[in-house]
């Protein structure tokens, strides 16, 4: 029966695909392959990267294969895993943002590219090879569609046992064999289910008693390897560990076992770990070890609670790497014993850097809360354990991406620059124990594993032309070529406004600002040749590098159709309706204050007069003294881009009728700053101005050439009554802001309803 499902899934297959992927079927030559995902891993945690870890069974992998020292994979985990199994960048493979992003990105929803899960219009490598004659087979984490026809069976997998979402706890079943997770009700509700785990299509709950994520995983890979229908046939296994991600939880053995070692902190474990780097050959005898990251208070400078605290975290994340490095050589051992070692290749890679924070949703987090313990004094001995729930910290995060910068979700080395190996028994002995420096990508394995078993990839899916992949293969490294096969080769990425490029010893990524809650709006430029650790920024002294790079970054987001949605995260004003209507523009805006996430502006009805604007309930706005920030985006319809146009911020106050007209006129602390003019009393045509707002005030700057979107800070800092030369001041009571441009011929587009905020008097003092 196996069989006969088997052989039709193939004929399918390569009758959707148009390629002969039977050419090779039977080769003797063909590999075992096995590649292990870890999760949130940084740089440094294997011993052979610099670790004070015990990974003996990895470093021995490690010893006899090829580090890829110059690897990059994305800055989370889904675009991560789009790209590793497609070999394409994450736009095309579905997650050109998170799942749940895009919905609150309103110009990425319901757009190709934008699913936030795997696309089902490219293979993906299990699948082809599968139809040339693998046997595949999955365990751990999925994370790319949680729905049916969106399952790893589904996609080329003849056996899975996965756990559907982004991750879920380590103890994953009670001594009874019942599950135990940390997603809310709400998840499971949603799709009509009672556990996260999915084998073969169907729901999975007959866990072992006190099952751990780790050795679950493995030993089900092992039980799967095992019972393979056909055993001359080749076997592909992914395992993708949801170890190290957080929660930190680990047997108490292994966290005793490092309390210790993480009793001397941070800081002189980082030196630890930077002075083995020198010794491994991965850092420059010269180099000098990075600051601390800004969010990091020296070791020295904690409470000794907080110490105790962050030494059990430690403590509970070298537990994981522990227990990992313990799997790995279970897996290897078993593979033997049965004698498929020395035909097996391996590859291990992380998918993105070490976190500095816990992510998750409102509704997570507060089960979580009601569930759990958290990582608090009065709980010390309970961090790490069943019924914990620990997250990453800066410190921690900092530690693990040693001598990286910046962490997981960032386009700086310590979110996408992640450690990764392969090995084959068989490679070439120049292969062996040596340092691969060229460029590499996670879309890389997917085409060298395709290249190793000698899988055609084809030309189209599902009877529809399809690009060549991006990735290219590493094949050469086997045959013990260690030269670059694309010395000139570049790599960009686009992720929810996060881009990075990199080309030679160029790259430009974008900072995170914390306090302001948004990406910077401009690159940084380092040369990574001489500043490895992006310590200088070179972007305004060396601008014909940044120009170009900056080309090359524009010629992959047209390439990949990246819908660049700005540093700011906005709300769509009038349910994106623009006056007079037109299909594909949109004008989003909003508010935040105290620099705290941009608020969801009210929607209202479209209305003739901004004086009859009805009654409705505002969300909380500033009060005099708060620092507020406003500012509007638009997306003009594709027959107006490229057009002159001029350009308008216009806002009306209620309670005194009076408008305000702004023009951006300089920078403020890197971000564009605006100032104020009262309107006049006459607008562009002599008429009087008019108390419907149909022609709009006067223009003023002028784009020369409107671009496909263009943001508009209003306005930027502390709200008083006092005038202060241009700089805006905001009375106490409920504003109103339209955005607009005009076209050469006249044309008006504008927002149908306005960004509503009202500001409160400041709070009385205190009393003494």
């Amino acid at each position: 029966m196996f069989k006969k499902k088997n052989n039709l899934r193939t004929a399918i297959l390569a009758a959707c695909m148009g390629a002969s992927l039977n050419a090779y079927a039977g080769s003797p030559t063909q590999p075992n392959i096995v590649t292990i995902m870890v999760d949130d891993m940084g740089y440094s945690d294997f011993g052979m990267f610099g670790s004070e870890i015990d990974t003996p069974n990895i470093d021995a992998l490690i010893s006899q294969g090829t580090q890829l020292t110059n690897y990059y994979s994305a800055p989370t985990s889904t675009p991560a895993r789009a790209m590793f199994f497609t070999g394409r960048d994450n736009h095309p493979a579905g997650v050109g943002n998170m799942d749940g992003y895009s919905p609150d990105r309103p110009p990425q929803k319901n757009v190709p590219g934008y699913e936030g899960r795997l696309t089902s219009n490219l293979p993906i490598f299990p699948e082809l090879l599968q139809a040339n004659n693998y046997h595949t087979i999955m365990t751990g984490k999925w994370d790319l569609g949680d729905k049916p026809g969106e399952y790893p069976s589904d996609r080329g997998f003849n056996e899975t046992l996965v756990l559907l979402p982004g991750g879920d706890v380590h103890f994953l079943s009670d001594k009874d064999g019942k599950l135990i997770t940390s997603q809310p009700p709400g998840y499971y509700k949603n799709l009509n289910i009672t556990t996260p785990y999915n084998k073969n299509g169907k729901q999975f709950s007959a866990f072992p008693p006190n099952a751990f994520s780790t050795d679950f995983y493995t030993d089900e890979a092992i039980k799967l390897i095992d019972a393979r229908p056909d055993t001359t046939k080749p076997f592909y296994a992914n395992i993708a560990h949801i170890a190290p991600h957080g929660p930190f939880q680990a047997p108490q053995n292994l966290i005793n076992k490092y309390l210790s070692t993480y009793g001397q902190g941070w800081d002189k474990l980082r030196v630890q770990r930077f002075e083995k780097l020198k010794s491994l050959g991965l850092v420059k005898a010269n180099a000098v070890l990075p600051p601390r990251q800004v969010e990091v208070l020296p070791w020295d400078k904690l409470s000794a609670d907080q110490q105790a605290v962050e030494i059990r975290r430690m403590a509970a994340y070298a537990g994981l790497i522990d227990k990992f490095d313990q799997s790995v050589g279970k897996l290897v051992q078993h593979l033997k014993n049965i004698g498929e070692y020395d035909n097996t290749v391996f590859f291990v890679m992380s998918d993105n850097g070490a976190a500095a924070i816990e992510a998750g949703s409102p509704a997570k987090q507060a089960f979580v809360n009601s569930q759990f313990t958290k990582d608090s004094i009065d709980v010390l001995s309970n961090i790490g354990a069943a019924k914990s729930f620990i997250p990453p910290s800066p410190g921690l995060g900092m530690l693990n991406n040693t001598p990286m910068n910046r962490f997981k979700a960032e386009t700086f080395e310590g979110g996408i620059h992640t450690a990764a190996f392969m090995f084959s028994p068989k490679a070439d002995a120049r292969s062996k124990g040596a340092k691969y420096n060229c460029l590499t990508t996670v879309m890389d394995i997917s085409a060298t594993i395709l290249d190793i078993s000698k899988t055609v990839y084809p030309t189209t899916y599902k009877g529809v032309p399809i690009a060549a992949l991006d990735g290219q293969t590493m094949n050469n490294v086997f045959r013990g070529d260690l030269n670059c096969p694309n010395a000139s080769r570049s790599l960009s990425f686009e992720q929810d406004s996060a881009k990075m490029v990199r080309v030679g010893q160029w790259k430009l990524a974008q900072q995170w600002n914390d306090k302001n809650q948004r990406w910077d709006g401009y690159f940084y430029l380092f040369n990574l040749a001489n500043d490895p650790f992006e310590q200088r920024d070179l972007s305004k002294s060396n601008r014909p590098v940044y120009n170009t790079l900056l080309q090359i970054y524009k010629t992959y987001a047209t390439k990949n159709r990246v819908i660049d949605i700005g540093p700011r995260i906005y709300s769509p004003i009038a349910d994106l309706k623009m006056v007079p209507a037109m299909t594909g523009g949109m004008i989003l805006g909003g508010s935040q204050v105290n620099y705290l996430t941009f608020q969801h502006v009210p929607i209202l009805p479209q209305v003739a007069s901004p004086t009859s604007i009805p009654a409705r309930p505002a969300l909380p706005g500033p009060k005099l003294g708060d620092v507020w920030d406003v500012a509007a985006e638009l997306y003009p319809p594709t027959l107006h881009q490229g057009k002159s146009a001029q350009v308008m911020v216009a806002s009306y106050h209620k309670e005194t009728g009076t408008w305000r007209a702004f023009k951006q006129v300089k920078n403020v602390n890197g971000h564009a700053q605006s100032t104020v003019t009262a309107l006049p009393d006459q607008i562009d045509d002599g008429s009087t101005l008019p108390p419907d707002f149909n022609r709009v005030p006067k223009f003023i700057p002028t784009i020369s050439s409107l671009p496909a979107r263009f943001e508009l800070p209003i306005f930027e800092d502390k709200l008083t009554n006092v005038s202060s030369g241009n700089k805006p001041t905001f009375a106490v009571g409920t504003h109103y802001f339209w955005v607009a441009y005009k076209l050469s011929d006249g044309t008006i587009q504008r927002n149908a309803t306005p960004i509503t905020v009202t500001v409160a008097p400041a709070p009385a003092p205190a009393p003494k």
